[in-house]
């Protein structure tokens, strides 16, 4: 068990600097296409999969939690959308625009207290593990963060795209 506890410990190290590395380059205004910014939702989705994967005693219902929480965050993003504008994308020349990317380490840095958090939790008491509700907080928390980042996105590609349609029908309506 302690050496695969180090293993986790040094990868999450590894992914708090590698993230680190991505949210210093962010900081600044950027206009940018989808493969720039993709491999940061992407590293956090991975991280988070390695957490439930050597935590969780259930870990089906945490990986339903998990995306119980990506869906319930994605909507809630997709939803709040106009109060949001951190992205959006540019149909001409297909890139995206990211004004302030300084909440950028925020995140990183509140999704790194919840993951060490767990860590710490579970280490100080192990047999909390096989408790239903640190299985589906251990999925649940680090979806509904991870679905925040994806929801940006989504509403950013997907629905920017079709913005003035939007806004005739709900004008309209």
């Amino acid at each position: 068990m302690l050496t695969g506890f180090d293993t986790l410990t040094g990868f999450q190290i590894c992914m708090v600097i590698f993230l680190s590395v991505f949210s210093f380059r962010y900081r600044n205004h950027c206009s940018e296409n989808l493969a720039y910014f993709l491999p940061v939702p992407v590293l956090y989705i991975l991280w988070a999969c390695v957490v439930i994967y050597y935590f969780a005693d259930f870990f089906f219902m945490a990986v339903l939690w998990f995306l119980l929480g990506n869906f319930l965050s994605v909507g809630i993003a997709v939803l709040l959308r106009k109060k949001m504008r951190r992205f959006y994308h540019e149909q001409e020349g297909g890139e995206f625009y990211y004004p302030c990317a300084g909440c950028m380490f925020l995140f990183l840095l509140g999704i790194t207290i919840v993951l060490a958090g767990i860590q710490c939790l579970v280490f100080y008491m192990p047999l909390l593990v096989h408790s239903w509700v640190f299985n589906e907080l251990l999925g649940f928390i680090p979806g509904l963060g991870i679905g925040f980042l994806l929801g940006n996105l989504f509403a950013a590609f997907f629905l920017s795209v079709n913005q003035d349609t939007e806004e005739i029908v709900i004008k309209k309506v």
